[in-house]
């Protein structure tokens, strides 16, 4: 909410003087490519509160890819601040960072869960 001006800071296509905004390169986004991000952050809400759910407690998909979401969450929001400060190169590297994030989400969604368990390390909180 906050990159899209709605809660405060300024729409991510104003900041960084303009450098994200649908005509300041050829490969820019146009800005309605930007409001999927609405359904996104529901989506994500969703699922923060399903995992919360008592029955997801032993559920060992939850438990193993719990920790790359969160960090796919958290670099997405770092992105949003970089961006907000004018920082576009440091946050071009937050968005490789976000991109190898998403596809350890999606490389540990494919695993089946009992193989994941046998190959994989656990974070235990």
């Amino acid at each position: 909410m906050i990159g899209s001006g709605a809660l405060g800071g300024t729409p991510i296509a104003e900041a960084a003087d303009g450098a994200l905004a649908a005509d300041a390169t050829f490969v820019a986004p146009g800005g309605t490519a930007f409001v999927i991000w609405s359904v996104l952050y529901i989506g994500f809400l969703a699922l923060a509160v399903w995992q919360l759910l008592p029955v997801q407690r032993g559920n060992p998909r939850v438990r193993d890819v719990w920790w790359a979401i969160a960090l796919s969450l958290l670099l997405n929001a770092l992105w949003i601040a970089t961006v907000q400060l004018g920082w576009v190169y440091v946050s071009a590297v937050v968005i490789l960072a976000l991109a190898v994030a998403a596809a350890v989400v999606v490389a540990l969604s494919a695993i089946p869960p009992d193989d994941m368990t046998r190959s994989t390390v656990r974070l235990r909180t």
